[in-house]
């Protein structure tokens, strides 16, 4: 524990982080209610995390750090970040929360995954990132290098391809708020602003969609919907089971689509 401590407070001096990330924590240890996982956490971690704080401060910039759990979390309930691998959530969740994955299961450089080509698709990881956004999430994506740095075509081939999506929506991501609603099946919402965005997994069949409830949003408010990455406008109109949009012929093959409702106010 005291060995735990220094080389916390060591990097803190040293290196002045941004972000501390405490991972296999006595805490989190296969006995979790031992005795000294008690005086690790109710001192150890204390004074940790209080020199930390202190020492933000003197740096005049916010620092944060992750809960992470395993057998129990790392600090408190309401301490830092709440945090877990591969995290998903069935709803918005009221705290911001991250959720860390590698590109295929390791978090290091997996000669395996690479030969049995293992790593999940641009598609699969932009789907994970507008899933956690949506939700008030943040989505960290580990990437895993090889011995000597460089890293897997596989894997920078996957960084271009998000990279590129990103470049082209990333107004739909970076910025943004959830909505009342997550989504749906296929729909992912986020707002920035007046603006809603609709995150489309897939097209719709037929180029139709039925995106939210009337109740959330009043129809007397919207002044446009587009599609993204189109010039074409969307038709829309206020139908029973909500806002019914009719998009324009698939003018592009693209992983996600991404319409912008533009309002009066949101």
């Amino acid at each position: 524990m005291q060995d735990y401590k220094a080389r916390f407070l060591e990097i803190v001096d040293k290196y002045q982080p941004d972000f501390m990330w405490i991972d296999d924590a006595p805490s989190n240890s296969l006995h979790p209610e031992a005795p000294a996982v008690d005086r690790f956490m109710n001192k150890y971690q204390m004074e940790m995390l209080t020199d930390y704080l202190n020492k933000a401060e003197a740096w005049g910039r916010p620092v944060y750090f992750n809960n992470k759990k395993w057998q129990r979390s790392n600090y408190p309930a309401g301490i830092g970040v709440d945090d877990k691998d591969y995290l998903r959530l069935e709803e918005i969740s009221p705290r911001t929360w991250l959720s860390t994955g590698g590109m295929a299961h390791s978090y290091g450089y997996d000669r395996t995954e690479e030969a049995g080509d293992k790593y999940r698709s641009v598609e699969t990881l932009l789907e994970i990132l507008v899933d956690v956004v949506s939700k008030n999430g943040c989505f960290l994506l580990d990437v895993g290098p090889r011995a000597d740095g460089t890293i897997p075509e596989a894997q920078e081939q996957r960084l271009l391809g998000i990279g590129e999506w990103l470049g082209q929506y990333g107004e739909a991501v970076y910025g943004t708020r959830p909505w009342t609603s997550f989504g749906f099946d296929g729909v992912r919402f986020t707002r920035r602003g007046d603006a809603l965005y609709a995150m489309l997994l897939d097209w719709p069949e037929k180029g139709r969609v039925t995106l939210a409830s009337t109740e959330s949003i009043d129809p007397a408010t919207i002044e446009r919907v587009r599609l993204l990455g189109s010039e074409a406008n969307v038709d829309w109109q206020a139908g029973p089971g909500g806002l019914e949009l009719v998009l324009p012929d698939k003018p592009f093959d693209d992983h996600l689509y991404v319409v912008r409702i533009d309002t009066s106010g949101l």
